[in-house]
């Protein structure tokens, strides 16, 4: 239907290079769907792989900053000791 050679197409799918603008054009046409979806793919799809980055990504607490905090209120309690 749009005289692309098996070849062309091989090389798409095998990600050897991609289509070209006309092409992409011809494709949404015939699939009645945007250069968007076309080139992006589904949204849907997108959305889950966006949520399933984010579940895995936990805040880490940075543990190095108790010494600071232990250093700041062993000074403070010296300090009031010292002054009575």
């Amino acid at each position: 239907m749009l005289n692309i050679s098996r070849q062309s197409i091989s090389k798409w799918e095998n990600g050897n290079c991609y289509p070209d603008l006309d092409n992409l054009i011809k494709l949404s046409d015939l699939y009645n769907m945007s250069l968007d979806e076309l080139i992006k793919g589904d949204k849907s799809f997108q959305e889950k792989i966006i949520i399933k980055e984010t579940e895995g990504k936990t805040y880490r607490w940075p543990w190095w900053i108790i010494f600071p905090i232990f250093g700041m209120l062993y000074g403070l309690v010296t300090m009031i000791i010292n002054h009575f």
